[in-house]
């Protein structure tokens, strides 16, 4: 049979990490955010990493049209605090370097599959200064292999 010679479609997938996270940069400066926070699991952004989400943003567009592949049809991303803030902020970058125009990326859509764990006791058992690795409850030694 002859090869077809119709252009197969095909999907550009770009995966991004969150940006500068606000409990990394207060803990390197000898502050702790984590200590007052409600979600001490859950940071946000630092204001640097919310313009490294702007500049991801504006630098995807300009990329994408370099690469001659379409432009951005959909962002995904975790429902944890920073990865949405970094999305929303690559977005913005996005609408400012299209200057308003065609192909405005769509809204940011928070999967929750794209999260290790939302469980909270998860998070507090390994996350929080005086954890132990347990999610609530600590088995009895005798059923350990090596009690401590």
């Amino acid at each position: 049979a002859a090869e077809s010679t119709a252009e197969k479609p095909y999907i550009v997938a770009v995966v991004a990490r969150h940006g500068e996270r606000r409990d990394y940069v207060d803990r390197d400066a000898g502050g702790n955010w984590v200590a007052t926070a409600k979600r001490p699991f859950d940071p946000p952004l630092s204001p640097h990493g919310m313009e490294q989400g702007y500049a991801l943003g504006r630098h995807l567009v300009n990329e994408l049209e370099r690469l001659n592949l379409p432009p951005v049809s959909s962002i995904y991303s975790s429902p944890l605090l920073r990865c949405r803030q970094t999305a929303a902020s690559a977005r913005l970058g996005m609408v400012n370097e299209l200057e308003g125009g065609k192909d405005v990326p769509p809204m940011v859509q928070v999967e929750i599959a794209l999260v290790e764990t939302i469980c909270e006791d998860w998070y507090r058992s390994w996350a929080m200064k005086d954890s132990d690795g347990t999610w609530g409850q600590r088995l009895p030694s005798d059923t350990l292999i090596n009690p401590s």
